[in-house]
């Protein structure tokens, strides 16, 4: 079913060495000189200002390696059936090899070229970056709740619904905006679901878009949450739907490991939707579809679209933090779209097969 030969083909193919001479060039220019902003060092605080100098330069070479690997590969994938019908590979191609061996072999020739591209910006990342500091991994929802107001006077009760937490993890809550003022002051306490027992407490002022982090130690499940507005005539809106668990990291290298799997995910479904794009469009036309797919997939969360996490990957690992690790949903979304979009490529193989 797989073609070395085609394999072969589409590795060396993707890894020219002008292209590679000019990433690496570019990846090492742009860890020499990333650094952390002094609004982004302000915002971070001291306490996290280490994780969000580490997290800029992964940041950045993450975005280039990301930005260049995907895009040149897709590139290659683009013009792979158009050289095909030009008898481009005539050798590796006899009759009876079926269409999807071929389009299965240049494919997974595709993925082993970027996950080397990928393996080695890891590298290059993590050794610029030095010593791994103790971080926090992205977690699951904190609340199932749409939220609501916060207005002074009255409490806002909610429940966590992300099971028993361990010690160390934090709990961030967003507020979308306030209304009577600039920003409006939170309070936030965490209770004990069984003898309702303060187990944490933070107080500070947020505004449109603001977060409130909360320091937790162990937490049971099921535990309750209370929201209060402590400032007279002022009101904030609580987005219970952005509220997010934060875990405890031993090290902050987990994020390359994730960022490099979730790389890799997006790459199986956006090789397999550019092959099947070459076999029925024109390069021209295959790359603004490549081009269109690539604007609707950055701005949905729905985890299916090749690309749709990796904006917020990105932001998560601004704050040298770790990621989530793509999701069973991601994984069986990127495997349905890899499928049809290869069997769609297939498809277009027919008739050439028969030409020949």
């Amino acid at each position: 079913m797989i073609l070395r030969g085609l394999v072969r083909l589409a590795f060396v193919r993707a890894l020219r060495p002008a292209p590679c001479l000019v990433g690496a060039g570019l990846l090492a220019w742009v860890l020499a000189t990333s650094s952390i902003s002094g609004s982004a060092r302000l915002a971070a605080g001291e306490e996290f200002a280490p994780l969000w100098e580490h997290g800029a330069l992964r940041n950045a070479g993450w975005s280039l390696a990301a930005l260049f690997g995907l895009s040149w590969i897709a590139l290659q994938a683009l013009g792979t059936l158009s050289g095909w019908r030009r008898r481009d590979v005539d050798w590796l191609a006899p009759r009876a090899a079926n269409p999807l061996a071929l389009l299965l072999s240049t494919w997974l020739g595709l993925l082993l070229a970027l996950g080397l591209l990928a393996f080695a910006s890891a590298v290059a990342v993590e050794l610029s970056a030095g010593r791994g500091l103790a971080s926090w991994s992205e977690g699951p929802r904190a609340i199932r709740g749409e939220g609501g107001w916060l207005e002074f006077g009255s409490t806002r009760g909610e429940v966590l619904d992300c099971g028993a937490l361990p010690a160390g993890s934090h709990l961030r809550l967003r507020f979308a905006f306030a209304s009577g003022g600039p920003d409006a002051r939170v309070l936030a306490v965490l209770r004990d679901p069984a003898g309702g027992a303060e187990l944490a407490r933070r107080e500070q002022s947020v505004g449109t878009g603001g977060d409130l982090e909360l320091a937790c130690p162990a937490v049971p499940a099921r535990a309750e949450l209370r929201l209060a507005c402590t400032e007279p005539g002022l009101r904030v809106y609580h987005d219970a739907s952005a509220a997010r668990v934060w875990l405890p990291e031993s090290s902050e290298r987990a994020a390359s490991l994730a960022l490099l799997a979730r790389l890799m995910l997006d790459a199986a479904s956006l090789f397999a939707f550019a092959l099947a794009v070459s076999g029925w469009f024109s390069p021209s036309s295959g790359l603004f579809a490549l081009l269109a797919l690539a604007l609707v997939a950055l701005g949905s969360d729905t985890g299916v679209w090749p690309l749709s996490g990796l904006g917020g990957a990105l932001a998560v690992l601004r704050e040298g933090r770790v990621p989530a690790w793509p999701s069973a949903r991601e994984c069986a979304g990127s495997a349905a779209v890899s499928a049809l979009s290869l069997a769609l490529a297939a498809a277009s193989l027919v008739r050439w097969r028969r030409e020949r």
